[in-house]
């Protein structure tokens, strides 16, 4: 009987499978299964109890506000049955209104309904089991950069995505951006794996966690075409056959949702409603110029866009007024799609009548997204808007700045492995489009915070590596001269 080695692809690091020729098949001994699972163990420990922490210090006595609402609220209801539904008017006691509302994907809902449906329906509750998701980014990514670049790499990179503000911080704040990053980081591990056995079923894989990436934010749609498509025409052997199970996979994964999105609304919705909404507070005075220049404004927010108008007649007094606008809003909301057509059309429209402003405006919201334009009033904005906690945007600032030319180096390291920047190229043009498209804030640029971690992660294996050659030439020629 013939005596048979097999080389597996992609294994990371000599010596990891501790194998012997004179098998038929092998396995890795005991102390070497242990080695593996210690990593993804320990980085997954250490990313939970930093995030419990910040949940517990601070989440816990936060107020569910913005968009934080939508998701929380809107989880308990779709677990009580009443479905995808606008938590603003069904969260309010005296209206319970069950109108339906697609203004974010539905991912992160879904996943905050499975444990409302489990009896973890608290504010609380849903930080505490949001924090697992941030485990699993924390796990992926350390996975990815250990297949890029081995063991010292995927610890790099597991201990920076445990520790690193701007992904730890999401998990407390009821925010999509948790699940998001999950997906960017399943992304990355599939298409790096479809480089390296470009088979049918990896392809699906692709597909798939591009498909659910945009379920949690509607810019992932983006990645298809920036990302799995080139990939596939780059490093694909059946390139047609591997194209359209990618694009399969992702239609399988988003159809239920935008049948759902078709069927219910008039004007047709696809993914979201959002983007009029962004349009809108993105493009006034008031982000033009000055102080919220490449940022948003309520102040951009304008009454003609609502289709239903407040009656308002003379001599009421401020009370009756507000509670006329909001009987308007309410109804307006009936009409979700026909108001994200109208607020999508007032923001083109100023953005065509500001022409002259557009670039100077896109740089600076390009600018802000990167932290390279007023990133101290970044942080500003951070701890009063986006309520992530002033230590913690000034930790996340400083981290970033640290960790974006390792990451710079990590890619070059990549390329010298021989393996793509096509899904790292991908996500930057995704984030600076949704920067140029929308406005700078820190929590857009979630997927490049994650990408980022992967390639610090494979810069400090690569480093590492480096250093320890030099040291063992070293050795060896001090060895030389003795003898």
């Amino acid at each position: 009987m013939p005596i048979t080695a097999r080389i597996v692809p992609g294994a990371s690091g000599a010596g990891d499978a501790g194998c012997s020729g004179h098998a038929l098949s092998c396995q890795a001994p005991r102390p070497a299964r242990f080695r593996e699972l210690a990593m993804p163990v320990t980085v997954g420990l250490l990313a939970l109890v930093v995030r419990l922490a910040w949940v517990v210090f601070y989440g816990a006595d936060q107020e569910v506000a913005g968009d934080q609402i939508y998701y929380h609220v809107g989880a308990n209801a779709l677990a009580r049955g009443d479905g995808f539904v606008n938590p603003y008017a069904w969260g309010d006691p005296e209206t319970r209104l069950s109108i339906p509302s697609a203004q974010h994907p539905p991912a992160y809902q879904v996943y905050l309904a499975a444990f409302s449906v489990l009896g973890f329906d608290d504010h609380v509750e849903h930080r505490l089991v949001s924090t697992l998701l941030g485990v699993g980014t924390t796990v992926v990514c350390a996975t990815t950069a250990r297949r890029l670049a081995g063991r010292t790499a995927g610890w790099g990179a597991g201990l920076i995505a445990a520790l690193y503000p701007n992904l730890w911080v999401n998990d407390g704040l009821l925010a999509a951006e948790s699940i998001y990053a999950l997906f960017v980081a399943s992304y990355l591990l599939a298409c790096w794996e479809y480089q390296r056995r470009p088979r049918t079923a990896l392809a699906c894989a692709v597909g798939t966690t591009v498909g659910l990436a945009a379920l949690a934010r509607a810019e992932g749609a983006f990645l298809l075409f920036a990302g799995a498509w080139p990939l596939i025409l780059l490093h694909g052997r059946r390139r047609l056959r591997h194209l359209l199970s990618c694009s399969a996979a992702a239609a399988v994964v988003v159809a239920p949702w935008v049948v759902r999105n078709l069927v219910t609304f008039d004007p047709p919705v696809l993914l979201s409603t959002g983007l009029g909404f962004v349009l809108e507070t993105a493009n006034c005075d008031a982000t033009y110029q000055g102080r919220f220049l490449g940022y948003w404004a309520a102040s951009c927010q304008r009454d003609d866009t609502w289709p239903v108008q407040p009656e308002l007649t003379p001599g009421m007094d401020p009370v009756e007024v507000e509670a006329a606008k909001q009987k308007a809003r309410v109804l307006s909301a009936r009409r979700e799609s026909e108001v994200e057509l109208l607020k999508r059309r007032a923001g083109v429209e100023y953005m065509r009548e500001h022409i002259h402003r557009l670039p100077i405006v896109m740089a600076a919201r390009i600018g802000r997204m990167w932290d390279l334009y007023r990133p101290f009033q970044g942080v500003e904005f951070n701890d009063f808007f986006e309520r992530r906690g002033r230590l913690s945007s000034l930790a996340g600032l400083f981290c970033w700045w640290l960790l974006a030319p390792l990451s710079l180096y990590g890619a070059l390291a990549v390329r010298r492995r021989g393996m793509t920047l096509v899904p790292v190229v991908s996500v930057a043009l995704s984030v600076t489009i949704t920067a140029a498209m929308a406005f700078g804030i820190t929590r857009y640029r979630i997927a490049a915070d994650t990408t980022a971690v992967v390639l610090a992660g494979v810069a400090v294996g690569s480093l590492v590596g480096e250093s320890r050659r030099k040291r063992s030439v070293e050795n060896a020629s001090l060895r030389g001269c003795n003898t």
